[in-house]
């Protein structure tokens, strides 16, 4: 259990890293890449005012025509705004760079393990990692020496349709064989 709770906390400050990169780029871009200045030329949104009553209050709301997508005005309306907001991200300097970098932090998907148990030294972990569509059995020396992962039993080699996958296991006491239900 202990090393159940010290993957999840590695798996949580990996997670934060990369968030907390993405902000920094995000805030670098505001302060760097946007000081040009650009104008936008966003088409009008009409306002087609409707009021609705909540507990009583009256609400009006000028823009609730938006919700309904399948309006051909919104879908006309969301058109006009992509070509907007599109001619205006096109000419920032600083796009492609920042576009490489975003792309390369949500690319580098780390993989999720869960189930630990410990047999006889080895961990047995589920490891999970996109775009793969079910978990698969490995085993560990440590919870952190990923490098010494091996993989036990892969659903997905047994059913490239991700049909397959496992309910649970149990390794055995020698860490040997493990038994496990699909």
């Amino acid at each position: 259990m202990i090393f159940g709770a010290y993957w999840s906390t590695l798996v949580h400050y990996q997670r934060r890293y990369m968030q907390k990169t993405c902000w920094s780029l995000f805030f670098a871009y505001c302060l760097f890449g946007a000081s040009i200045e650009y104008s936008i030329a966003s088409p009008a949104t009409p306002k087609r005012p409707v009021v609705n009553e909540y507990h009583g209050v009256k609400v009006t709301d000028p823009y609730q025509w938006l919700e309904k997508s399948d309006d051909p005005a919104v879908q006309k309306w969301t058109e006009q705004q992509n070509r907007a907001a599109r001619a205006y991200l096109d000419k920032l300097p600083t796009r492609e760079a920042l576009q490489y970098q975003l792309e390369t932090l949500y690319g580098a998907v780390s993989a999720d393990y869960s189930s630990l148990k410990v047999a006889q030294g080895k961990v047995f972990a589920l490891k999970f990692k996109p775009p793969a569509q079910q978990p698969v059995l490995v085993t560990l020396r440590s919870p952190n020496d990923v490098k010494s992962e091996r993989t036990v039993l892969d659903p997905n080699q047994l059913d490239s349709k991700g049909g397959t996958s496992m309910d649970w296991y149990e390794p055995s006491v020698d860490g040997a064989l493990g038994a496990g239900s699909h």
